[in-house]
């Protein structure tokens, strides 16, 4: 009976507290229809408080209105609360680019997202099943991922999407729909040929089942499972590496040594990387292998400077021994300022900061006047930004706060300079 399995499991990963408000994502199809049922038997004797919410998505025309009808008239009839809207996906993905189906997980997401902060709920239940579980990972699988990937879909995400019939096969919840004779609307898009995920599930996962193991959806189910759990130990290592890192981080910048990652095993520095990302930028949604190795391959190569794009507007810079993660738009604008006369105060907006320029004659000896020529790092390309370049007749006399070049060093016959201070804007010199 699914309904123990769906038990065990919410038991198991500690889906629901007593008295907890669950938001039960309700499509009209039969997982969701199942779900919807299963919760409102452990309702009364949990203390839950179920509201059903529904999408529209404006894909379907009347055939997607017939469906908000339904499951209105299905909640009615279990006397729970329905909230059903309508987003234009097709839109979404005009804007944002991406698949069809992508910007319609995304929109759904984001309305049960909205809806449970309107609602001050706890939960959002969904219907996904051991067949989607079965089938995401041969996804996943084809199309190449890490260990995370074939984890597959967690049961609990983010402390707030539950799958409580995660462990339950589609066969057994059609069965179990039959059995209490409760009707639901069939999933038109499933039969659809184009689509990925039902080629997996019509053509693939039915060979495997067919020619190689009967049981392939529960065997692939159970690999998930156990590298859930071994993700689990190493996402917690990660943690610990990756907290510190995170505890330096101002609004919109993260500097971390390169040596700090680079101490750890090969395997783990993909990880740390992602969990540096994730923390930065709030989550792991659109953090791909491609992202993780760029950076990877940054983190591992020379220490020149280099910049590689991430999500959600955040880049990675390599500066020498440090990796900058910043959200920081590159100041591109150059400068200009002509000195007419001396003495002067330039004041240079781009990088706030003051010239002051003064000639005066000297009071103590040129010897001890000369300076010892310093050791000047390099500068990296960001720095380069903020540091004015004072010229005369087109020659570069004084690199601001760092150097003079060696044609206007004092001399011992020197008895007038030219004094150049730069200070904060506003800053008395």
């Amino acid at each position: 009976m699914i309904v123990s399995k769906a038990v065990k499991t919410i038991k198991t990963c500690t889906m629901l507290q007593p008295g907890d408000h669950v938001l039960v994502g309700v499509s009209g199809g039969a997982d969701s229809v199942a779900l919807l049922s299963v919760l409102c038997g452990l309702q009364k004797k949990w203390n839950l408080k179920l509201t059903v919410a529904h999408l529209n998505h404006m894909l379907r025309g009347e055939a997607a209105r017939i469906e908000a009808g339904f499951v209105q008239e299905l909640a009615g009839r279990n006397g729970v609360t329905c909230i059903t809207e309508e987003r234009d996906v097709r839109a979404f993905k005009e804007q944002n680019g991406g698949s069809l189906q992508e910007a319609a997980r995304l929109v759904r997401y984001r309305f049960f997202l909205e809806l449970r902060e309107r609602l001050g709920a706890q939960k959002v239940a969904l219907g996904h099943n051991a067949n989607d579980q079965a089938e995401t990972l041969l996804m996943w699988l084809i199309r190449g991922t890490s260990g995370n990937g074939l984890a597959g879909i967690p049961p609990v995400r983010d402390t707030v999407f539950i799958r409580p019939l995660i462990a339950v096969t589609r066969g057994e919840i059609e069965s179990y729909l039959a059995q209490q004779k409760i009707t639901y609307i069939p999933d038109s898009s499933a039969a659809e040929p184009h689509y990925f995920r039902n080629k997996i599930r019509h053509d693939l996962v039915a060979l495997l089942q067919k020619d190689y193991n009967p049981r392939i959806v529960q065997t692939l189910n159970r690999l998930s499972e156990l590298l859930r759990s071994d993700n689990e130990i190493l996402d917690q290592m990660v943690r610990e590496i990756v907290d510190p890192v995170l505890s330096s981080r101002d609004e919109q910048e993260v500097s971390c040594s390169v040596n700090y990652i680079k101490q750890y095993p090969g395997p783990l520095r993909g990880r740390i990387i992602k969990g540096i990302i994730a923390g930065i930028k709030g989550g792991s949604q659109g953090i791909y292998f491609n992202h993780v190795e760029a950076v990877r391959r940054v983190l591992e190569g020379a220490g020149r400077s280099r910049t590689i794009q991430l999500p959600a507007g955040w880049s990675v810079i390599r500066e020498y021994d440090r990796l900058i993660f910043t959200q920081e738009k590159p100041r591109r604008q150059s400068y200009c300022y002509a000195i007419d006369g001396i003495p002067a105060r330039v004041s240079i907006a781009e990088i706030s900061r003051d010239i002051v320029l003064s000639v005066e004659d000297l009071q103590e000896p040129v010897d001890k006047l000369l300076a010892r020529e310093k050791n000047i790092d390099k500068i990296s390309p960001r720095q380069r930004r903020t540091i004015p370049l004072l010229l005369s007749r087109d020659v570069i006399a004084w690199i601001g706060g760092l150097r003079i070049d060696d044609r206007f060093r004092l001399k011992e016959t020197t008895r007038r300079v030219l004094k150049v201070t730069m200070t904060r804007a506003g800053e008395l010199s």
